[in-house]
Parts: C-alpha cells; sequence; structure tokens
C-alpha cells in the first residue's frame, strides 16, 4: 500500500477553478481582447492581451480582426471563453450611455459570430476614469485624449467626473491647436487640470501626437496654471481598465445572485417541512430542476438584447463593495465628491442627477425608490432619529405586555428621555468628518531691467540695483586623451666614398662635417680627409686625380638614403672636389610614430575645462546660502596651472594631463530682488489673495556686465498667491450644515476649485456634525 499518495488526497485540496472571462476593445483602427478570471477580492487577475489593427474601418475587417486577437490569446485546457465585456469607442454610444442602434445590430452580429455572450459594456474614458480612482486612491482630474486614424475623442475629468466630451476629426489645423480650441469652448473651462493621458492602441500614433503637444505653449493659455504632464497609457493598461470595470461589476452580480438564492431557498421551507430534512432536500432539487428549465427556455437573442439594451457598466456602481456601502444605514465611511460645476465655478448649474445619467449612471430602482431618496435626503436629521425612536418604542411596547408601562405614561417618558439623550451622545461624538479644499494659486511674474554690483551691499531702490557676491572655487581635473601627432624615427644611411681633387695646384683638406650633396640628398663627412692634388702626364698632358678614402653619413633617416654604388657626390663648399662610393650604403631605415604635440596638450586643458565647468555651476551653488541664486553667464574659468605627464615630441599613445581652474561668479539674494519688485508685486495681489510662503523663482537673460563689474539683467521674477481662508471662520460657517449648504457657502468664496467631503461613522453622509472638534479641514494645492 502507498500510503503517502492517499494521504495527498486528503491533506491537499484539489485546484480552485476560476471562470474566465474576455475582455474586448473595439474602435475605429483597432481591437484588443484579454482573458481573465476574478479574484477574491473582486479584481482581475489578467491572463493575456492581444491587439490586432482593423485594416478598413468596416465591421467585416473588425470582425476578422478580433477573431485573430481572440484566437492568440493564451489556451487554458479544459476552459472556453463566453461571456465579454467590451469596452467601447465612445463614437458608439449615445449622450446618454447606450449603444447606439445602428451600432447595435453590427455588434450583435460580431458576437454571435465569434459565439461569444455579452455580460457588459463601458466606455473607455469610464473604465479609466475608475481605474485611476482606485490606484490612486483620490478621485483624479484629468484630460483624456483617444487617438485613432482620423479623429481624437477628447474628454475632460474634474474630481473624477465627466465634465464633457467630444470627437474631433484630425484633419486641417495642427492637433494641439485644435485640442486647445476644443478644450476652451468646454464648460467650466476656466481651469483645466494639468494632466493629458493618451491612449490608443498603436504606440507609434500616441508618440507623435505627444511629440506634437510637448511643442504647444500650454504655459502661455489662461487656463492653464503651468505646462501639463502628458504620457500615454499602454495597451496593457488601456485592457486591464476595461478587465478591473467588468470585475467589479460581476463580482457584485454574482454574491447578490447567492445571496438571493439563499433568501429564496429559506423562504420556500415550510415549518412541516423543517421538521422533516427529507422534504426539504426533496424541495430543493426539485426547485432547482425548475429552475434550470426556465433557464433553458430564454433564447440567445433575448440574453443579447437585455445586455445591449440595459446592462452598462457604470462607475458609480461598479464594486460591490461600494453598493454595500450605499445600501447600510450606518456605513464606515463614506466619501462624498463634489465637482467645480457643483459648487458654482461655471455658468452652467450641473443637475445632479441629469450629471448622473450623462456619465452613463442609470439607476435601476423604481419610481418609488426614486421619491424615498429624494424625500429622505430632504428629511433633516432631527426628523429621522425621531422616527426611528417612535418605531423602536412601538416595537417594545407590542412585544413587552408589561402593565405598569401600558398604565402610567411615565415609565415611556422616561425611556424616551434616556435613549434621546443616548442619541444625542452619539450625535455629538461619533461622526466626524474631513472638509479637503482644493484651492488655487494665482501666479504673479514680474518683469524688469535692474543692475547687480558686487562692488555695493545695500539695495538702491530708486536706481533699482541690488548687491551681488562675487563666488570663487579652485577646481582641480585630470584626464587622458589619445595623441595625434606623428613622427617618424629610424636610422640613417653609412657608408665610404672616393674623394677626387681636380686641382693640379695643390692638396686638400676637407674638415669633418662638410655637406657631400647626392641629387636631394645630403650627407655629411665623418672625419677629416686631405686628397693630394692632381698630377699632369707630361708626355701626353693629360691629368691624374689625387684622391682619398673617406667615411659618410646620410643626414636624414630612411631607406632613401642606401644608395647604390658608383653613384656621384658633389661637395657643397668645394667645386673641384668630387667623391664616388664603389660600395652600396647602408643602414637607412624609417617608421611613422606617435608622439606628443602642442596640439594635443591644448586640447587636454580645454576638454578638461569643459568638464569643469559643468561642474563649477554645482559648486558654486553647494556653497551659496538659501535664498541666493547664481548667474550663470558671470561664470568665468582661468587656468591656474596644467602638468602633463609625457612631454612634447615624446613617442606616445596617450596623454595624461592635470589642469587646475579657477572658477568665479557672482550671485544675488532673492529677498533683495523682492524689496526691489515688492512695490509692483503687491499691485498684481487680486483681491481675496495673499503672497504664498513657497520659495518665488527668477530668471536672468540678456547679461550685459560693464568695465566697473556691475551687471545689467533683464530679470523674470514669479511668486504665487494664495486664496485668503480663515480655517476658524470658515468652521463656524460649516458646521452641522448639510453638503448643499456648505457648496453654496464656498462658492462665495475665491481661489477654490473643488471640495471633497470624507464623513465618518454617521447615518447620513449629506450633512456635517455639529460638534466642530469632529471636523478637520485640509488645504491642498491643486
Amino acid at each position: 500500500m502507498n500510503l503517502p499518495h492517499i494521504l495527498d488526497k486528503f491533506i491537499h485540496k484539489p485546484e480552485e477553478k476560476h471562470e474566465v472571462f474576455l475582455t474586448l476593445i473595439l474602435q475605429s483602427d483597432f481591437v484588443q481582447a484579454g482573458s481573465w478570471h476574478i479574484k477574491e477580492d473582486g479584481t482581475p487577475h489578467m491572463l493575456g492581451s492581444s491587439s490586432h489593427v482593423v485594416t478598413n474601418d468596416t465591421w467585416e475587417d473588425r470582425l476578422s480582426a478580433s477573431d485573430g486577437a481572440i484566437s492568440t490569446l493564451p489556451s487554458i485546457e479544459g476552459e472556453e471563453i463566453i461571456k465579454v465585456v467590451l469596452g467601447l469607442h465612445v463614437s458608439y454610444l449615445t449622450p446618454s450611455g447606450d449603444i447606439d442602434k445602428h451600432i447595435r445590430l453590427e455588434m450583435k452580429k460580431l458576437t454571435q459570430e465569434l459565439h461569444l455572450r455579452p455580460v457588459g459594456f463601458v466606455s473607455l474614458p469610464q473604465a479609466l476614469i475608475y481605474k485611476m480612482k482606485k490606484d490612486e486612491g483620490t478621485p483624479p482630474s484629468v484630460i483624456f485624449i483617444g487617438v485613432a486614424d482620423r479623429e481624437l475623442c477628447i474628454s475632460l475629468y474634474k474630481i473624477a467626473t465627466r465634465v464633457a466630451e467630444q470627437i474631433i476629426e484630425t484633419n486641417g489645423k495642427g492637433i494641439a491647436e485644435h485640442i486647445d480650441e476644443t478644450l476652451g469652448n468646454f464648460p467650466d473651462a476656466e481651469i483645466l487640470p494639468s494632466r493629458i493621458l493618451l491612449y490608443g492602441a498603436q504606440p507609434q500614433n500616441l508618440e507623435e501626437v505627444k511629440r506634437e503637444l510637448l511643442r504647444y505653449p500650454w504655459q502661455s493659455k489662461p487656463n492653464f496654471m503651468h505646462f501639463p504632464k502628458i504620457e500615454c497609457i499602454s495597451s496593457d493598461v488601456l485592457v486591464e481598465s476595461v478587465s478591473y470595470a467588468g470585475a467589479s461589476e460581476l463580482a457584485t452580480s454574482m454574491k447578490e445572485e447567492e445571496l438571493e438564492s439563499v433568501v429564496s431557498v429559506s423562504a420556500s421551507i415550510s415549518p412541516e417541512q423543517s421538521k422533516n430534512p427529507e422534504k426539504i432536500e426533496d424541495k430543493e432539487q426539485e426547485r432547482e430542476s425548475h429552475v434550470f428549465e426556465q433557464k433553458g427556455e430564454i433564447a440567445e437573442e433575448d440574453i443579447m438584447e437585455h445586455v445591449y439594451d440595459n446592462q452598462h457598466i457604470k462607475n458609480e456602481n461598479i464594486s460591490g463593495e461600494e453598493q454595500k456601502e450605499n445600501n447600510t444605514e450606518e456605513s464606515v465611511s463614506n466619501v462624498m465628491l463634489v465637482d467645480p460645476e457643483s459648487l458654482g465655478f461655471s455658468t452652467q448649474k450641473v443637475v445632479r442627477m441629469a450629471d448622473r445619467d450623462e456619465r452613463g449612471v442609470h439607476n435601476d430602482s423604481t419610481e418609488e425608490e426614486e421619491e424615498f431618496e429624494m424625500e429622505s435626503s430632504t428629511a433633516s436629521s432631527a426628523d429621522r432619529i425621531l422616527s426611528r425612536v417612535h418605531d423602536f418604542l412601538s416595537r417594545m411596547t407590542k412585544s413587552i405586555h408589561i402593565s405598569w408601562l401600558t398604565s402610567s405614561i411615565f415609565p415611556v417618558i422616561g425611556v424616551f428621555a434616556i435613549l434621546a439623550i443616548g442619541f444625542f451622545l452619539v450625535y455629538w461624538f461619533i461622526p466626524t468628518a474631513t472638509v479637503t479644499i482644493l484651492e488655487t494659486e494665482a501666479p504673479i511674474v514680474i518683469t524688469d531691467i535692474l543692475t547687480i554690483d558686487p562692488n555695493t551691499t545695500s539695495v538702491d531702490l530708486e536706481k533699482v540695483v541690488i548687491p551681488g557676491k562675487k563666488q570663487e572655487k579652485i577646481l582641480t581635473g585630470e584626464k587622458t586623451i589619445d595623441v595625434s601627432g606623428t613622427k617618424s624615427i629610424g636610422d640613417q644611411a653609412k657608408g665610404t666614398v672616393i674623394l677626387y681633387n681636380k686641382d693640379t695646384s695643390s692638396s686638400r683638406m676637407i674638415k669633418k662635417g662638410s655637406i657631400l650633396l647626392s641629387g636631394s640628398l645630403s650627407f655629411t663627412l665623418d672625419d677629416d680627409v686631405s686628397v693630394a692634388s692632381a698630377t699632369v702626364n707630361l708626355v701626353n698632358g693629360n691629368s691624374t686625380f689625387g684622391k682619398s678614402t673617406g667615411a659618410i653619413t646620410a643626414r636624414a633617416i630612411g631607406v632613401q638614403s642606401n644608395l647604390s654604388e658608383n653613384s656621384e657626390f658633389s661637395f657643397k663648399e668645394f667645386s673641384d672636389i668630387l667623391a664616388r662610393n664603389e660600395k652600396q650604403l647602408s643602414g637607412g631605415t624609417s617608421r611613422d610614430v606617435t608622439v606628443v604635440t602642442r596640439a594635443d596638450q591644448d586640447a587636454l586643458v580645454k576638454s578638461v575645462s569643459i568638464d569643469l565647468l559643468e561642474s563649477s555651476k554645482k559648486e558654486l551653488g553647494s556653497q551659496i546660502s538659501g535664498g541666493e541664486q547664481l548667474i550663470e553667464d558671470t561664470i568665468k574659468t582661468q587656468v591656474n596651472s596644467k602638468t602633463f605627464l609625457q612631454e612634447l615630441d615624446q613617442e606616445a599613445t596617450q596623454l595624461k594631463g592635470k589642469v587646475t581652474l579657477g572658477v568665479s561668479g557672482v550671485s544675488f539674494s532673492r529677498s533683495d530682488l523682492s524689496s526691489v519688485l515688492g512695490p509692483k508685486i503687491q499691485k498684481e495681489i487680486a483681491e481675496g489673495y495673499r503672497l504664498s510662503t513657497k520659495e518665488p523663482e527668477a530668471s536672468v537673460s540678456g547679461v550685459k556686465i560693464a568695465k566697473d563689474g556691475k551687471i545689467n539683467a533683464h530679470v523674470v521674477y514669479t511668486v504665487k498667491s494664495e486664496p485668503i481662508i480663515n480655517i476658524s471662520d470658515m468652521l463656524q460657517a460649516i458646521v452641522g450644515k448639510s453638503i448643499p449648504d456648505v457648496q453654496k457657502y464656498l462658492e462665495k468664496k475665491k481661489g477654490i476649485a473643488g471640495v471633497v467631503f470624507d464623513i465618518k461613522r454617521w447615518i447620513s453622509i449629506d450633512r456635517l456634525p455639529i460638534n466642530r472638534k469632529n471636523i478637520e479641514i485640509r488645504l491642498e494645492t491643486q
């Protein structure tokens, strides 16, 4: 018997199988598919993704591309993917968030051809904003731009709420200019988010649009506080966002189905059956068989019609965990997000229910439930508390039959007083709220021409002169470079020659070092040589030259001096002395080598100086105290010393040297600059604002240095102002108020771009606590 294998059956649990779902993103120029299953926490576990380009914008090509994308997904043994969540381009949807009726038939045909059963759909911007909200933990403000071949989809979201959305053609004017014009026409576009996210399946299209947007001067536009951060969303993130939305909705639906199943079974068991477990089991089997029969009667076409007409994955109801919190009377943490439009920062008022419908949030509740929700939102907290106390007392008097309780009103009053005190204590101490106010800073930019004088120590307000401070630093750098000079080295040719004296009158003494010439080559005589005079034969009259032998050496190296025998030589100083070699000269050799030149030394000094100049800015900046700013155009360098390891004309392949530089520059104090430009800054501060404590910024250009050392420059000085918000007064004004009343109060305040309410441990999320100590106000800069 093999005991270990038997024990494994009891110890190891069988691997849990997960139902696999499909995500299918449909756009005009591409499709993308992804497979996933739902984890225990309701989020998707991605198994793989694939994308295919749609050649022509037709549903036949889109069907072929979808089939190709799905077929390349990683296969799972024994699993057949049938249920699909659709991620749709905004152009496929109506303004109310439903699928366009012309697209609906084509989409039904596509899913039927692929043997898929759709369980929901969501627009791509809505899926992205939902995923960002979950990942970042705060409602983001962002501009989405969907990039396709011939069109762009621009979606503006503020605090996770869609403000406007529009599809534009990319033909004609530049893309960046067209986007800027479209954003300017959006409602509530006075202040736009500083994040622009591009999404699409083809990276080359995204990068091309990103490069054009980065070249556009967004910082000069009045509705952008500064240059926005522009990023591309990868295709994997896009399919994951749609899957995340689908998983949240499906996880909620499955939990609700399990709960409904338990409730229906419990309700179907009679008291008699509860005494007989066998009857309960028979009843359960009978009910399940009935349910399967009913499901079998539903046609596939009806399921498709139900999904395309009604099933829309919502941003507000997409998480089962959030649905539980909305349906519970007292939640642990209820966060209410308010966008700038609801605070009155736009000329168009946004109706709450209309805004929800525009964002694709469809209420499945009945008319009675909507009326009940509207009535309960307008009722005061005190009325609700009294109503619940009355219901509690009514139930208590019915369940507890005590004569003294029904015969006397005083015990009832006592119980009511105790309950009232308890509710008041709970009402006073338990609820807490955090109000996060998003304030908008207003930059103030002052431009002026001023003088920075290193020779003064005080500020001259009339002449706009501030003192400068000279900064100095000694830097040393070493470097090794390749040498570029070349030189020929080798040996000189040597040999012996016979010297002939043609002069008959006297002999000649040829000194050592005398130069002999043979063509273009020159040689020197190694030793003194005496040559006898020539003699004349008296018989025939012929002359016989006097001759002597001497050694010679070529003046230049090289094989060209290895002259052959019987080569003739002449002396540069004597015209009547000739020479001839009887044997070939030998020993002359030459070769080219690299040597150190003056140009190599200069190149090394220049290279080290450039490197030290870059580091000198950091070195000088590090020794400057806080509030000081270095003027980079005043930085100068001077070579104090230089040493080289190799000498000039030395044979070498590299040159190593050490250079010491003296670096100097001029800095100024930003506080001195503030004192000079202070009157101009005060005039630019808007009503209701004050100067921010953040460090100002100064840029210096057009620097001109006079002979006396004074520096004239053009300065752009930027300081930030923030709205004046009195926390104590604001807390006093909003304590115990309803959310709409707080919104009306904040409408009158300047510099507030939005507000987020976080109300905890309270029955109602529409009213702040009455205890001001339980309210915290936070200020954040948008």
